[in-house]
């Protein structure tokens, strides 16, 4: 039985399994809760649902990869870009749309008056952010693209280490190393200035704390881990497969991360918890009080919602 998989996937088949499934229920979670509810309109929480949007499109391509693992199906390299482009995009997407994130969360504590000004138009502010992740994206997708491998006898499994090929994934993961340092970077910045506010912040203050802590631990121990073992992959061995294989155990960190997201704002984010709560129908779902509303011309008071 699955005599044709190899013994070191077949864990992570079922890994990926599990991820997928609970990754698409949790992000579509946070992204129905984006549209039902309108106090959740803020150019961060726009940042948040294309985050999850992007990680969805990630996971899912997991499906594929099980599906076509279990049943022993292969297919030209150049299909699999194909079929895998969705997910490709939402993976490319990922750093770059914490680092706009990070960029927001910075603006809003270091020049709150701007971000007022700013906030009143959320569309035009949030897509002079998304010129960044989309870019990159498009230019990373578009290597891709060149580098199709036009041998249909080369049959290959569906995984985005393959839909993405030499000079694209290797360019990835590094222009993904140095995303993760600038997103440690904004993070701990924007930290450091919410800690000399911290006297009069109160516990919501602390709560945002928490918020960037655990979005630079998932970043570090996600992302990092990935990008670092991706880029060494090819270095170490001139084995494909055992490259294949590291790559494959390498994205366990990261879809741990995209599985996690519902849950972190549900257990940090007050904002985010009502909501769910609420779209959930638990009678203690409590009263919508959204960190947005804040006295922003007082540069003592806290962020809006953060990952």
């Amino acid at each position: 039985m699955l005599e044709w998989i190899h013994p070191l996937l077949i864990p992570m088949a079922f890994f990926y399994s599990f991820a997928a499934l609970i990754g698409i229920i949790g992000n579509a979670i946070m992204i129905i809760v984006f549209f039902k509810f309108k106090n959740l309109r803020s150019p961060c929480h726009y940042l948040i649902t294309l985050t999850c949007f992007a990680d969805m499109c990630h996971v899912s391509g997991q499906i594929v990869f099980v599906t076509h693992l279990f049943s022993n199906s292969t297919s030209s390299q150049s299909n699999c870009f194909y079929m895998i482009f969705i997910p490709c995009m939402g993976l490319c997407l990922g750093s770059p749309l914490i680092m706009v994130m990070g960029i927001d969360r910075m603006i809003c504590c270091q020049f709150p008056i701007f971000y007022r000004n700013v906030s009143s138009h959320p569309i035009i502010y949030t897509c002079l952010l998304l010129i960044f992740p989309f870019g990159c994206a498009f230019i990373l997708m578009y290597i891709a693209y060149l580098e199709k491998d036009p041998n249909p006898e080369n049959q290959v499994v569906y995984v985005i280490p393959v839909a993405m090929r030499n000079r694209s994934f290797e360019y990835f993961n590094y222009s993904g190393g140095i995303i993760n340092v600038i997103i440690v970077i904004l993070y701990g910045y924007t930290y450091f200035k919410l800690t000399s506010y911290s006297d009069t912040g109160g516990p919501k203050m602390r709560s945002v704390f928490k918020s960037i802590l655990v979005t630079v631990i998932f970043v570090l121990f996600g992302w990092a881990i990935t990008f670092i073992v991706n880029s060494i992959s090819y270095k170490i061995t001139s084995d494909p497969f055992i490259s294949y294989i590291m790559q494959i155990y390498a994205g366990v960190s990261v879809n741990i991360a995209l599985v996690c997201n519902v849950f972190v704002f549900y257990f940090i984010n007050t904002d985010y918890r009502v909501c769910i709560k609420k779209l959930l129908h638990c009678s203690n779902a409590g009263d919508f009080e959204s960190s947005d509303k804040m006295t922003i011309w007082n540069r003592n008071q806290e962020m809006v919602a953060t990952k």
